[in-house]
């Protein structure tokens, strides 16, 4: 090969491997700046594998219709869960789709096993894990545990989705983010 053309493989290797981060980076802050912002509810999660390095295991609850009653749904089948905000601000489930809604707010979800002749489709949510500083990281995965398991302080979080695409904003325990309720609650009740 010629130097020129050599020249110009490289720079276009170079420009693709930029542009791939460049575009998934872009894509989570326009989500983050223009996105629907909905709160979704937090289950427990087995405690012996709630914490896997810096994030938290999220159970992500999802209230509303999650039945499907098409052909079974395959393993690891991308379906589209339309929702909608409820009286307190939280994410509803409409259905479930295999084709994407042409309108309205909709998450992006992967069936978790075959569910012929389940009535709750099993689903994988994008959006199960979050990620924060190490020096609280034990404490967090502790508080939340905790919460997911006492109705007195429910745990959710809140989610900014656009085009299917969701992002987490914040971590929530007893109706405070995370690091507030670490810092106000969480160690004063473990002083007790």
């Amino acid at each position: 090969m010629t130097k020129p053309i050599t020249v110009v493989l490289f720079v276009l290797m170079v420009a693709a491997q930029l542009a791939v981060p460049s575009s998934m980076i872009a894509k989570r802050e326009l989500t983050l700046r223009n996105g629907g912002l909905y709160k979704i509810r937090c289950a427990p999660v087995d405690p012996y594998d709630a914490f896997r390095g810096k994030y938290v295991q999220l159970g992500v609850q999802l209230d509303g219709e999650l039945s499907w009653t098409g052909k079974p749904l395959l393993t690891d089948q991308q379906v589209y869960v339309p929702i909608e905000k409820d009286e307190d601000g939280f994410a509803v489930a409409t259905g479930i789709t295999v084709t994407k809604p042409e309108s309205g707010d909709f998450i992006k979800a992967k069936v978790s096993w075959n569910s012929a002749g389940v009535e709750n489709t099993p689903l994988s949510y994008p959006f199960d894990r979050y990620y924060l500083e190490e020096e609280i990281a034990l404490d967090a995965e502790r508080a939340y545990r905790s919460a997911t398991r006492d109705e007195e302080k429910p745990a959710y979080i809140t989610v900014r989705i656009r085009s299917g695409f969701g992002v987490i904003e914040e971590l929530y325990i007893a109706d405070k983010p995370l690091r507030t309720y670490l810092e106000e609650d969480y160690n004063t009740v473990n002083a007790l």
